[in-house]
């Protein structure tokens, strides 16, 4: 392993134990993770318990995070919000799993 893929695996359990211990979103956590995969396994990765950050990814690309939410109307963003809340209870399972599998295996 060269040194700048050690790096993206030390950011990638960085990034899954922040959004494990919620000190990020996980909305901010997936898109991230997601990204870091493909650096590392490729564009098209398909390891079922890590197949959660591209769909939670591809879920969430309309919601709004980061200083984008400063640009939303209140009302539109508290729904947005209600819209995040729901996809996360849905996948909740498979978004613990899949930060849990990368802790273990990636560290």
């Amino acid at each position: 392993m060269n040194h700048k893929e050690h790096k993206i695996k030390e950011e990638l359990v960085d990034t899954a134990k922040k959004t494990l211990n919620k000190s990020i979103n996980y909305i901010v956590g997936c898109r991230k993770i997601d990204s870091l995969l493909r650096m590392i396994i490729g564009e098209y990765y398909s390891d079922d318990e890590l197949s959660i950050f591209d769909l939670i990814d591809s879920e969430t690309d309309h919601l709004p995070v980061g200083k984008f939410r400063k640009q939303w109307n209140k009302e539109a963003l508290a729904m947005k919000d209600k819209e995040a809340e729901r996809i996360y209870k849905l996948y909740e399972k498979d978004i613990l799993n899949g930060l849990e599998a990368i802790v273990k295996n990636y560290k």
